[in-house]
């Protein structure tokens, strides 16, 4: 499980501003529960909706209102260089590798500068 820090590379386009719930945090995969309102995501093959992510948190306003990217560069110390896809097991969490069954949803790529690169896949796929 990913939990290094997310440096913002100076990039703002590809981000929404959307209220969230106290528990979500920076670096949160989250996908839409309600207008305007995120919540983390988990890769769930019987709830569909959690597990459709639409951005990473980049970062909270305050306890209920995130900055959510959903395309584009942040910088990552920590991670491993390879594709990132969405826990199945820690919701909000990325994990490296292509999960073996259950839903696969990309998230993005960490190259070897540090940069990750942002790329939420619109599919989702179901391996059993």
């Amino acid at each position: 499980m990913i939990s290094s820090k997310v440096l913002v590379s100076g990039e703002r386009t590809n981000t929404f501003i959307a209220s969230c719930d106290s528990s979500v945090e920076i670096y949160d995969a989250v996908y839409f529960s309600g207008f305007s309102f995120v919540s983390k995501s988990l890769a769930d093959k019987i709830d569909l909706i959690k597990s459709n992510s639409r951005g990473i948190v980049e970062y909270k306003i305050n306890s209920t209102l995130c900055s959510v990217r959903f395309a584009g560069k942040m910088l990552i110390t920590g991670l491993t260089e390879g594709e990132y896809f969405l826990s199945s097991i820690l919701p909000g969490k990325m994990v490296l590798g292509t999960p073996s069954s259950g839903v696969i949803k990309k998230l993005g790529t960490a190259t070897g500068d540090g940069t990750f690169i942002v790329n939420v896949e619109e599919l989702i796929r179901i391996k059993n």
